[in-house]
């Protein structure tokens, strides 16, 4: 749609504000399903001290020569696997109901 109204900065400037202005009213508007979930004082105050870890790790890995997009890619392959067989398992299990999958 940006293509459409042009590139100059303010129209630029203009889609995005709207965007952000109609995805934030939308939110809000939004119906409440479930109750909201608590977050823990603990939870919340461990946070950022994984996420200070979790970058921190990330900082040695590149010091010490390892690619990290190597990593990454592992990383998502196997959340992928899982997330798949998470899904695809009880899929299996209709279509082939009299096959043990375990």
């Amino acid at each position: 749609l940006l293509p459409l109204l042009g590139t100059d900065r303010i129209e630029s400037l203009i889609y995005f504000f709207g965007v952000a202005v109609t995805t934030v009213y939308l939110g809000g508007r939004q119906e409440v399903v479930d109750a909201p979930e608590k977050i823990s004082k603990n939870n919340a105050l461990y946070a950022p001290i994984g996420a200070s870890l979790a970058i921190g790790g990330l900082y040695l890995l590149l010091k010490a020569g390892i690619d990290i997009t190597s990593f990454y890619a592992i990383m998502v392959t196997l959340f992928g696997a899982l997330a798949i067989s998470d899904i695809g398992v009880p899929i299996l299990r209709n279509v082939f109901p009299n096959v043990d999958l375990a």
